[in-house]
């Protein structure tokens, strides 16, 4: 481990400690314990992606520094226009598809389904436009 490693790990041990702090004296201090629940079975969906997230972050920096020590930091992809499609296939229908699901399983679609719809519209299509603008022609 060289220095820096050692200042982020502290840094991210002086993090967890304050918020660790911060629910204690703000949940258990003052009886807000059905709010604590409530959080913590909020999280625990999320938790599945952060964990899966930690993971992949961990391959990459193993992948990038092997990568660095090698002097290979490109990655040549090559791409058909089917994958371009199938890009655009999957930018358009994943928002159509989560209403779907919505709609088949509460028989609703409220303004905030369509909002999260709308808002993974607008992330997905910017990286669609972000990953194929690098086209070389």
């Amino acid at each position: 481990m060289n220095a820096k490693d050692l200042i982020i790990d502290f840094i991210n041990f002086i993090f967890a400690g304050f918020l660790i702090i911060i629910c204690i004296f703000y949940f258990i201090g003052p009886g807000r314990m059905e709010t604590a629940s409530e959080i913590m079975n909020a999280l625990v969906p999320i938790s599945f992606f952060v964990i899966a997230f930690l993971i992949n972050s961990k391959i990459s920096r193993s992948e990038y520094k092997t990568n660095k020590k090698n002097n290979t930091l490109d990655i040549v992809l090559n791409l058909s226009y089917f994958d371009k499609v199938l890009a655009e296939i999957l930018v358009f229908a994943l928002p159509v598809l989560g209403l779907l699901f919505v709609a088949l399983g509460d028989g609703e679609v409220t303004i905030s389904n369509i909002l999260y719809s709308f808002t993974s519209f607008i992330l997905l299509y910017l990286f669609y436009k972000y990953f194929f603008g690098k086209r070389v022609y």
